[in-house]
């Protein structure tokens, strides 16, 4: 009996930031567009973390890209495949991401790994709306209950990363 071809309507590559707590809900959310009709995921893993720890999915494809030691073209790869890449959805923390798709005319979407009240802290703090360093206890933020040091994100204590994390917006 012949395996029937399956033709897909979109097929994402998922680029999450390779490091914990990044990969695995960026696999989870993958797994849940698979469940609906007619979409393919790509999980693109760095060499190194294949190589470390050996993921394994049974509805979602894994790929490895380029971790800086070595080529990797995996946007063109597919471009000649049965089912070349349509979406790109990438982790914000990799911004440039969104450039390459642009350049390969693909849609791109960006995943916050984080909760959305993490967003929240940091568009609210993008925006002025929260001046940091932190002086004021406790924090009040419009949708939020007041809020302690202890129940902010980390990198609002660091200057320099929350800088980089502010960029994103």
């Amino acid at each position: 009996m012949e395996k029937e071809k399956v033709v897909y309507g979109a097929h994402v590559l998922a680029l999450p930031y390779p490091s914990q707590g990044h990969i695995n809900p960026m696999l989870q959310f993958c797994k849940r567009l698979v469940s609906k009709r007619n979409i393919k995921a790509t999980l693109a893993i760095t060499n190194f973390i294949s190589n470390s720890i050996h993921p394994q999915s049974s509805s979602v494809q894994l790929d490895t890209i380029s971790d800086g030691y070595d080529e990797a073209e995996l946007i063109k790869k597919h471009q000649s495949s049965e089912h070349p890449i349509t979406c790109v959805l990438y982790d914000a923390v990799l911004p440039w991401a969104l450039d390459v798709t642009k350049q390969f005319g693909l849609i791109g979407a960006s995943f916050f790994t984080q909760p959305c009240a993490v967003n929240y802290i940091y568009y609210y703090a993008h925006h002025g709306l929260l001046k940091l360093p932190v002086s004021e206890l406790p924090i009040s933020i419009p949708g939020l209950p007041l809020l302690e040091l202890q129940d902010m994100p980390s990198f609002i204590m660091f200057t320099g990363r929350i800088r980089l994390i502010l960029s994103w917006f």
